[in-house]
């Protein structure tokens, strides 16, 4: 009978590309310290700027990294988004790092949400 000859699984190699991968999270999304800057923003900014500007009170409820980069929780590049437009903005920033236009098919209309929403008044 044939002796069965011993592999192993070869190491990965370390490659330029894999250096230039974007910083990850210095913040766990489950722990105390996220927890505690989300509260802040969310305090200080409780409404979605997307939907201020577009004149509509909508709630917060999801912060988001201005520059697409989870490593920098500096206050100053974090803001307050609703659901909606925090994974518009998720979904234009991974499509812009793979330099593609999100599908028609996938982007909201741009007042998806107004008919249950207030206006501000001035």
């Amino acid at each position: 009978m044939p002796q069965l000859l011993k592999t192993h699984k070869p190491q990965a190699l370390h490659s330029v590309a894999s250096s230039a991968r974007p910083a990850t999270r210095t913040l766990a999304l489950n722990g105390k310290a996220w927890a505690t800057l989300r509260r802040v923003v969310l305090d200080q900014q409780p409404l979605c700027n997307v939907c201020k500007v577009q004149g509509y009170m909508v709630l917060a409820r999801e912060v988001d990294h201005i520059d697409d980069d989870a490593s920098n929780n500096l206050r100053s590049n974090l803001q307050g988004l609703c659901s909606m437009h925090h994974s518009q903005k998720a979904r234009a920033d991974a499509a812009a790092k793979n330099h593609q236009q999100p599908s028609a098919a996938k982007r909201a209309p741009p007042n998806a949400h107004a008919a249950a929403l207030h206006t501000i008044e001035p």
